[in-house]
């Protein structure tokens, strides 16, 4: 008998088989749509069905609601920034760009991004160093 939690071991083996093609198919998407697959994506394939569940994460959150595409993309640049990730940086400005932000527009967000995270070690060192 099994516990009510547990499943069967042969359609646990289907279930992550279908997981393992459905993540495949994704990538398979991406590459074909992007020209590549985001590096960190074939790391997260090897959990299968997590692909899946990484993208639909990513579209709930950067899809609709009260900000326009071009403001995601504008935000989601400024990240990237944060993040010093390079390939997301040309990923999201070459989104901002085809969402209608102006080059203008695509410096300023890499531009406060900069200032905000350059601000942080400053910050971080005047609260640690000691008054005199």
């Amino acid at each position: 008998m099994t516990h009510p939690h547990e499943q069967p071991a042969g359609n646990e083996e289907s279930e992550q088989s279908l997981r393992s093609e459905e993540d495949a198919r994704i990538l398979a998407e991406l590459a074909r749509a992007q020209g590549h697959v985001p590096i960190p994506l074939p790391l997260v394939a090897k959990r299968p069905g997590t692909v899946a569940t990484l993208i639909a994460h990513k579209n709930q959150i950067m899809e609709g609601g009260p900000l326009t595409q071009k403001e995601r993309s504008l935000i989601a640049l400024s990240s990237a920034v944060a993040v010093k990730s390079t390939e997301c940086i040309r990923a999201h400005a070459a989104h901002a760009r085809k969402a209608g932000a102006t080059e203008d527009e695509v410096v300023q967000a890499v531009l406060i991004a900069g200032f905000v995270c350059g601000m942080s070690p400053i910050r971080a060192a005047y609260q640690g160093l000691p008054r005199e």
